[in-house]
């Protein structure tokens, strides 16, 4: 009966600062665009590198998850040598799983996909090797494997394997995972700061407004609460546009590279997605409240 009696109570004043937010809102036309628009960019650029980060992390270990090593035989070899060789193979760690490829195979297959190239036409024999193709669990271990293989100049003609591109992507997310969180710090703290100066300028146009409740004798909360409302609302609604604009941009764009490059694994429908939508929102929401606290405070000093 008495929280209810409270409640009660609480409800007036709540209805009072929730008014002059808007009327403060209203007010300051210019200044509450201007904070808006701060808001949603700032939620914008930190949204897109997000995206990026994540989308860079998924296309690395897509090429992880399928490197492969392709070892190709001299001719002159038997299959002794091959079996031999095969051992050697099987005997590291790393090793998932070890495909054999016979050159007789290969080259029907090959006749196959460029059948109207005519290939036999200006080919007189199979020009391909028999192939090895060697699948790994450790990405980290090709390299060596690759320089140990290659010491087997007697049955091995040559080695081939993505890993440049995949070290140069893996180099990448390496990075963006590192540097993320001091880039994003340092966006948050940069955003605060423009919001809070930005609500401080609307403040100081309301300066007597603030000057005559002070002189009546009102607290600092009092004093706050229709400020942080206001940034409590523009926080939000700046949330709102910022995760609109996001989500459509990033559709589309997204669709876009998909339709160029159907082997690129970009993330669709994916949770990741909505937690990093409903992340922007919250921090947005966040940003707002805290800026418009520091700067109401800045101003009671």
């Amino acid at each position: 009966m008495s929280s209810a009696i409270q409640l009660w109570g609480i409800m007036p004043s709540l209805l009072f600062f929730i008014r002059e937010a808007a009327i403060g809102l209203r007010r300051s036309g210019l200044m509450t665009v201007l904070s808006l628009c701060t808001l949603a960019v700032s939620m914008l650029v930190l949204g897109f590198f997000l995206l990026f980060t994540v989308n860079v992390n998924n296309l690395a270990d897509f090429f992880v998850s399928r490197l492969e090593i392709r070892v190709f035989f001299r001719d002159d070899i038997t299959r002794r040598d091959k079996r031999d060789f095969h051992g050697v193979v099987q005997g590291f760690d790393a090793v998932r799983e070890v495909e054999f490829v016979d050159k007789a195979v290969a080259w029907e297959t090959l006749k196959q996909q460029y059948s109207g190239t005519q290939l036999t036409a200006y080919i007189n024999k199979n020009p391909l090797p028999d192939t090895m193709i060697i699948r790994v669990t450790d990405q980290t271990q090709i390299q060596t494997m690759v320089e140990t293989l290659g010491t087997y100049t007697a049955v091995v003609e040559d080695i081939v394997y993505g890993g440049y591109v995949t070290e140069r992507i893996q180099l990448l997310s390496k990075w963006l995972r590192i540097s993320g969180w001091g880039f994003n710090a340092l966006l948050l703290l940069a955003t605060l700061m423009i919001i809070v100066n930005t609500i401080r300028l609307t403040i100081m146009a309301r300066h007597n407004e603030v000057e005559i409740m002070q002189l009546v004798g009102a607290t600092r909360w009092f004093i706050r609460w229709p400020f942080v409302i206001e940034g409590f609302v523009l926080g939000v609604v700046g949330s709102i546009v910022s995760v609109v604009v996001l989500k459509f941009s990033y559709d589309a764009v997204a669709q876009y590279i998909q339709q160029q490059f159907p082997f690129m694994p970009l993330i669709f429908n994916s949770p990741v997605l909505w937690w990093i939508y409903s992340g922007l929102f919250i921090i947005g929401t966040v940003l707002g409240i805290v800026g418009a606290y520091i700067s109401i405070s800045r101003t009671l000093k």
